[in-house]
């Protein structure tokens, strides 16, 4: 690490020292942040101070005072997590040095990742209606004794708004938000109703985002990062009783031109090699609840849900004679149920169990439209190599138990057995070079059994320490092996041979809580094996069709190939110095190494941190606060990413190549600060203003793994209205 990281880390970790210091004289009320109720962790309402692994929760308070546009935006701050951006219409997070499939995501608690998610950045947080975001709860590390599959970095679940409202006499209302953002000239705009009575109530919304190009640091105005978001979002709920209360949802999200920057300037002609003319992702569920009097079961819960995602995507390949487009349809079904019960053993004891399972069903079809530069003329065909059709389903149960042993100390541990079935049904045109129909005809079921084990000890009144070792696991899916196409390094060809990918993971650190200080420390170590990799076979796919090894055809294969771990710290702090002032910071540090290959682990995000100050004098009052993001250099660099398009000097142009230099010989990412003011004011009871602004200096920088520069100097002026 060099010197001038270690003097930051060292500066934000005293701050949150001396934070945990100055805290004499106060009572042991917890904090309002460390103590958010949240259901993610243990599946049940439970407080975030209580549980032995971290959780972090964007409130609904912040994500209404960060006038977001899009769903990652409202995690942007959060200590342990960090941003990526391919697109300006994407983003994905990475939780201690994970992203991508190796991370899950949840909406209501229903997963969004399905059969085809896969490794690297991915979409599928951002698939979601923006203006029906109530909350957002990270549960960093391990997950899958909770929710099976995928959590191997965290879970993160977005908590859509509902009502919970069964009022006396009829009532009803409403929402109205906007706001306007300067260097993409983007509009959001979010509108709502509701309607209560004694028994029922309903709530449906609507949300519309436009972003178009948007300027950088240096003046450019970087083309092909526009997009367009639609979403609605519909809630009913009735009561049968006190006891019993029936949950219906629908939410569906549409993006339509998202384009990347990052393929933008791939092909001679200018035409961009990704283009993504329509994404839709619909989510219907049914949920039940039932608190019961019974000597063992005091409450149960049931739930069936459907899901669709339907998308258009293009890939343009360019010749010296010819055009190649391939217009790629996806259809992906969703089908899942499930029941858990709760029961209270012995006064100390908190038992939640269940079962869950899941159908999927995958449907690709691709149309290839070939323009012969000469003529003009255009031929249509329907090219060999798609992901064959098929079916993918999953059967687990779980168990987890809270233990109170005494007033200061408290046990939590469970388990989760999953048993994971892909069946393909590939035809001709399925079949890629040096592959056969027989090859792809895959009926594979892998098993997995996760636990985890922890607790919590109060060792002073308000300091608590808390430690937790937690499994997960990863199993294959289609995109693992038998996706086959282009993607940033070259092409993907079906690896039928994969098995599930594994880690475990300890945390242990001090948590403090009073009315004036809130902080607490995490440190974590991650071990993983079997990693599944994506590795060079020697070959190349001639995507074009000129016989040629060009620049973006070397083939690539899943493999199990790698074992390593993953290290790090994550803290954050809260000091109300005197009314009205509060001063706040958090700072994270990831360290990493494949033990294969001797290298980094790709995406470890470089140390970085927050520190800032917030003036409000009451709560419901006007409020200010400025903030500094202070970012080190990114050097943990791997072979992969001498290739990626991130570290380039221009990442919408072929890298590496020798016009197009990486941004610093060693391959490192420069670090970088940015200062930023944001600034809320209520007009009167029903109406409230807000203003921010982002990168106040101008600074021209990129996020590490960012495939484009960051926004330059971005002014936001938002209002809301309630009715």
């Amino acid at each position: 690490m060099k010197i001038n990281q270690c003097i930051a880390m060292v500066m934000l970790l005293l701050f949150e020292f001396v934070c945990c210091s100055v805290s004499s004289g106060a009572t042991n009320s917890p904090s309002e942040k460390l103590s958010e109720i949240v259901v993610t962790a243990t599946r049940s309402e439970e407080s975030s101070a209580a549980l032995p692994q971290s959780v972090i929760t964007a409130t609904k308070e912040e994500i209404r005072e960060r006038q977001i546009s899009q769903p990652v935006e409202a995690l942007r701050d959060e200590p342990g997590v960090w941003i990526q951006k391919t697109g300006a219409g994407g983003g994905t997070p990475v939780i201690r040095g994970l992203m991508g499939n190796q991370v899950l995501y949840l909406v209501d608690g229903i997963r969004i990742n399905n059969c085809t998610a896969f490794a690297g950045p991915s979409p599928l947080f951002n698939q979601v209606d923006v203006g029906s975001i109530s909350q957002v709860e990270i549960l960093e590390g391990p997950g899958s004794v909770q929710y099976g599959s995928d959590a191997l970095g965290g879970v993160i679940n977005v908590r859509t708004k509902e009502l919970n409202l069964f009022p006396d006499k009829t009532t009803y209302g409403g929402l109205l938000q906007t706001h306007y953002s300067t260097a993409d000239e983007g509009v959001f705009g979010h509108a709502e109703a509701f309607l209560a009575e004694n028994n029922y109530n309903a709530l449906i919304g609507g949300t519309f985002v436009q972003a178009g190009d948007y300027r950088t640091g240096s003046g450019d105005t970087l083309e092909n990062t526009s997009y367009e978001t639609r979403g609605f979002t519909g809630k009913f709920q009735y009561r049968f009783s006190p006891e019993h209360i029936l949950s219906l949802g629908y939410l569906e999200t549409i993006r339509t031109d998202v384009e990347r920057f990052d393929q933008s300037k791939r092909n001679a002609s200018g035409i961009p090699r990704f283009f993504y003319p329509e994404e839709i992702r619909r989510r219907a569920y049914i949920r039940d609840s039932l608190d019961l009097d019974l000597p063992w079961i005091s409450k149960v819960e049931s739930y069936l849900y459907y899901q669709q995602f339907s998308g258009l995507s293009d890939f343009v390949s360019e010749s010296a004679t010819h055009i190649t487009k391939n217009v790629t349809d996806d259809l992906q079904e969703q089908y899942g149920a499930g029941v858990q019960a709760t029961s209270l053993l012995w006064d100390s004891v908190r038992l939640i169990y269940g079962i869950d399972g899941r159908y999927e069903n995958e449907n690709e079809r691709i149309t290839q439209y070939t323009t012969t530069k000469a003529t003009g003329a255009v031929t249509q065909s329907t090219p060999i190599g798609k992901i064959p059709d098929g079916m993918y389903d999953v059967l687990d149960a779980f168990a987890m138990a809270n233990w109170t042993p005494t007033e200061q100390a408290r046990l939590m541990g469970g388990v989760r057995f999953e048993s994971t079935h892909l069946k393909s049904s590939p035809s001709e045109l399925d079949v890629t070079e040096g592959f056969t129909v027989g090859d792809l005809r895959l009926d594979s079921r892998w098993n997995s059994m996760t636990y985890s084990v922890g607790g919590t000890y109060e060792l002073l009144d308000g300091l608590t320490l808390a430690s937790d070792v937690a499994t997960g696991f990863r199993a294959p899916t289609y995109s693992d092996v038998l996706s086959f196409g282009a993607f940033t390094f070259g092409v993907e060809v079906p690896s039928p041979d994969v098995q599930p990918e594994k880690i475990t993971t300890w945390e242990i650190g001090p948590r403090y809580e009073s009315e004036v200080v809130s902080a607490r420390i995490t440190y974590f170590h991650s071990w993983l094996r079997d990693l599944i990799t994506s590795e060079p076979t020697g070959d190349f796919y001639d995507l074009n069709g000129d016989g040629i090894w060009d620049a973006g055809e070397d083939e690539y294969a899943s493999r199990n190939g790698g074992r390593g771990w993953i290290q790090g710290v994550e803290t954050r702090a809260e000091w109300r110095v005197y009314n009205p002032f509060t001063v706040f910071g958090s700072c994270a540090w990831t360290d990493s190494k494949n033990e294969t290959q001797n290298e980094p682990l790709r995406f470890t995000p470089p140390l970085n941190g927050i520190v800032g100050v917030r003036l409000q004098p009451s709560p419901q009052s006007w409020w200010i606060e400025a903030f500094a993001r202070i970012v080190g250099v990114q050097d943990a660099v791997s072979a992969a990413d001498k290739k990626d398009p991130a570290r380039a000097t221009d990442p919408s142009r072929t890298f590496p190549a020798s016009d197009n230099p990486p941004l610093r010989p060693d391959y490192a990412i420069p670090g970088y600060t940015t200062y930023n003011i944001r600034a809320g004011m209520p007009v009167r009871k029903s109406s409230t203003i807000f203003l921010a602004c982002e990168n106040l200096t101008d600074k021209d920088y990129r996020v590490a793994f960012s495939r484009q520069d960051a926004p330059g100097v971005n002014f936001t002026i938002g209002a809301e209205l309630t009715f």
